[in-house]
């Protein structure tokens, strides 16, 4: 008994403080789903090991080479300044900059766009 009430209360007396917390949010609802789909830890573990298994690798490769493509295009834009203005005469077309923008109907009598390519895409 002796022995056992030391190790319990450690060599100076104290009592040990308890190593594990509760279990989070996190870590309940995994618990209850594991309960509930998987019937079994195991074979959650096991599933979960196989999904990373077979999951392509290629996504993040595909995914990144797109991005750089991107940025590349992004980087090679010219500077250009759009302009639109509403004619005076309401059924004469606006005064545009580019022809794509004779069609918009704006609110405003006139908009002024600039465009400069960013110094640092990441």
């Amino acid at each position: 008994d002796v022995g056992t009430r030391q190790d319990e209360a450690g060599p100076m007396g104290k009592k040990r403080a308890r190593t594990a917390s509760a279990p989070s949010r996190d870590e309940l609802s995994s618990y209850s789903e594991t309960e509930l789909l998987f019937k079994s830890n195991l074979f959650r573990l096991q599933t979960e090991e196989l999904l990373k298994e077979v999951m392509p690798q290629q996504i993040d490769k595909q995914l990144e080479g797109a991005l750089r493509e991107l940025r590349g295009q992004i980087l090679a834009l010219p500077e250009a300044r759009v302009s639109w203005e509403a004619a005076k005469d309401a059924r004469a077309p606006p005064m545009a900059s580019h022809p794509c923008l004779e069609s918009l109907e704006l609110t405003g009598s006139r908009a002024h766009f600039m465009w400069t390519a960013p110094e640092k895409v990441e």
